[in-house]
């Protein structure tokens, strides 16, 4: 996560070699959603969520399992995240903290016109990660 900050700040793509149709642009209200949401989560509890969902996007919603169709892309990111949550992709032994799911679903819309796909999911991280830097110059 710390490369991932230093390139950021940086202005270097942190996704490259990521394929386009994981960065779908949100709409301005979804992107509004998203920011006013994260506005009510403690600032530690979203740094750890933005790592939560940075892993999610790696190793799960960019790398799917061979049998796999692309109708993952519009699969709602909620649900995917809820299912790494709840069973991670590689067996460690540290879980996540029970706190990652009520964030999960204050923050990452699942319904109408503000549910959040996974061929968004790069964005709605850029944006968290705008919103968490906003909120930590604040401070």
């Amino acid at each position: 996560m710390q490369k991932t900050k230093f390139e950021m700040t940086s202005n270097q793509e942190i996704f490259h070699g990521i394929d386009q149709m994981f960065k779908k642009e949100l709409s301005d209200d979804q992107a509004q959603g998203i920011r006013e949401n994260a506005a009510h989560v403690p600032p530690e509890h979203l740094d750890i969520f933005l790592e939560i969902l940075f892993e999610c996007i790696m190793l799960n919603i960019t790398k799917p399992e061979e049998n796999e169709e692309d109708n993952r892309l519009h699969t709602s990111l909620h649900d995917t995240m809820f299912g790494y949550i709840d069973a991670r992709a590689y067996d460690v032994e540290e879980e996540f903290p029970d706190w990652a799911v009520s964030v999960l679903g204050r923050i990452i819309q699942n319904e109408g016109d503000l549910k959040i796909e996974n061929c968004q999911a790069i964005k709605t991280w850029e944006t968290l990660y705008e919103t968490s830097c906003l909120r930590r110059d604040n401070v």
